[in-house]
């Protein structure tokens, strides 16, 4: 077998195990915090029906210890998990900060190395269907 510079044993091609090259999926994965399960949904859900999203996961229940303005918090806090295209996540930041009530929300992006090709090719039909 050619030498790929690649580790395939954890990142394997589209003929094992179905996952897709690595660091070539083209999605992304953008994490925030919302203060309120209300808050949380209202965005996730205009995030997909503007297919700016393939799906949105509300993971309530969530403490967050952070320092604000010289003092340190604990808070109760909602994770959002959203699913969308590498070259779409400009668009989802510029949303959920114009939609946010925090003046400074978490907002980061991962880009998803390798994941199940079906479920990939799901979420990119999703988003491009713009």
């Amino acid at each position: 077998m050619p030498e790929t510079g690649r580790d395939t044993k954890n990142y394997p091609d589209e003929g094992q195990a179905g996952l897709g090259v690595p660091g070539r999926t083209g999605v992304a994965i953008v994490y925030c915090t919302f203060p309120s399960v209300t808050a949380a949904t209202a965005v996730g859900r205009a995030l997909v029906e503007q297919r700016m999203a393939a799906c949105v996961n509300v993971v309530p229940g969530v403490t967050a210890i952070y320092e604000w303005e010289g003092a340190i918090h604990e808070d109760g806090e909602v994770v959002v998990i959203i699913k969308t295209l590498a070259g779409r996540v400009a668009d989802v930041f510029t949303a959920i900060t114009a939609l946010h009530p925090y003046a400074n929300p978490a907002l980061v992006s991962l880009d998803v190395r390798a994941g199940s090709s079906a479920y990939l090719a799901w979420v990119k039909a999703q988003v491009e269907a713009t």
